[in-house]
């Protein structure tokens, strides 16, 4: 029998696709392939050597939150990749989070501190895209009210996050109980409070967080490259590559797929850029992360082959 849940799944997946459909029956699809034929092989690499460098840099700032016998870079590196791999292919950004929670309890982290560790890398890491883009915003060629109002909204209600969680708060109705609930948040809350007496951690993942952010604006601009469009200036790059992913997590479609192309039209259109032009901007760049989130994929996979194969012999 369907829940309410899976329900909701189809829901937006069905959302998702009147979307993309729209926008591809409003577009020329011949121009847009025309676009696509522009990328060329030293685009394509540069495009791929920018995402590498932001994984890295992904997996590092999750190491730094984690504790001193944490796992080495290359580690939380792969691991930080399997976990975009899920996100990219569960209809779930949570599936993602819950698969880095799963594989770095393997490595000996305890299970408060992996799931504190990965909520608290996801809440500094969209309180580094709200702090961007808002200040972008302010100095971008084209202010757009509604972008710069959902940064401020998502730079305050993350903030109080944060706040609650480093405080060690909470909610009563759970503090009253005596539940396996309560304990386990407890247990994440108290791990969490450890980080609220370490600032210069806090600053090192947000410092990395905004190093992610420039290098995510940086793709973006290869992306303008490889197509042969002029290429916005610098801030208006961070504006656009930070308003997307905000826009973008409005719950309504599937992993944001057809919001992330709706941006893309919505705040390239006062740049100058078409909606075919603004399609193939948001395709390549979707299916360049996709191509690298499925390496990802392909590591889960071939180490529990592996795993699997020493248990079998």
């Amino acid at each position: 029998m369907i829940n309410k849940k899976q329900i909701t799944t189809y829901l937006r997946l069905l959302f998702s696709i009147i979307l993309v459909a729209v926008f591809l029956y409003i577009a020329d699809l011949e121009k847009i392939l025309g676009y696509l034929k522009n990328l060329g092989g030293f685009s394509i690499i540069l495009i791929f050597t920018l995402i590498l460098l932001s994984i890295i840099v992904s997996g590092l700032k999750w190491q730094v939150l984690l504790p001193e016998n944490r796992p080495r870079i290359i580690k939380t590196t792969r691991i930080f990749t399997i976990g975009l791999f899920f996100n990219n292919f569960l209809p779930s950004s949570i599936g993602g989070d819950g698969m880095r929670i799963y594989l770095i309890n393997k490595e000996g982290i305890r299970k408060s501190t992996s799931a504190s560790s990965v909520v608290l890398d996801r809440l500094f890491a969209s309180l580094t895209l709200a702090g961007l883009g808002f200040f972008s915003s302010l100095f971008a060629t084209h202010f757009n009210i509604l972008a710069f109002s959902m940064f401020t909204i998502l730079f305050i209600l993350v903030t109080i996050m944060i706040t609650l969680i480093l405080k060690g708060w909470i909610p009563g109705f759970i503090n009253k109980k005596t539940s396996k609930l309560k304990e386990k948040l407890k247990a994440f809350i108290e791990s969490a409070k450890n980080l609220r007496h370490q600032p210069s951690i806090i600053v090192k993942n947000l410092i990395l967080g905004a190093v992610f952010q420039i290098l995510v604006a940086l793709v973006i601009g290869a992306v303008f490259l490889g197509l042969n469009f002029q290429i916005p200036n610098f801030i208006d790059l961070i504006y656009i590559s930070t308003a997307t992913s905000v826009l973008a997590m409005i719950p309504l479609g599937l992993n944001g797929y057809g919001l992330r192309e709706g941006a893309y039209i919505y705040l390239l259109q006062a740049y100058g850029y078409n909606i075919s032009q603004s399609i193939s901007i948001s395709v390549i760049f979707a299916i360049m992360v996709s191509i690298f989130s499925f390496l990802g994929g392909l590591d889960y996979a071939l180490s529990h082959f592996k795993s699997f194969f020493i248990k079998e012999t």
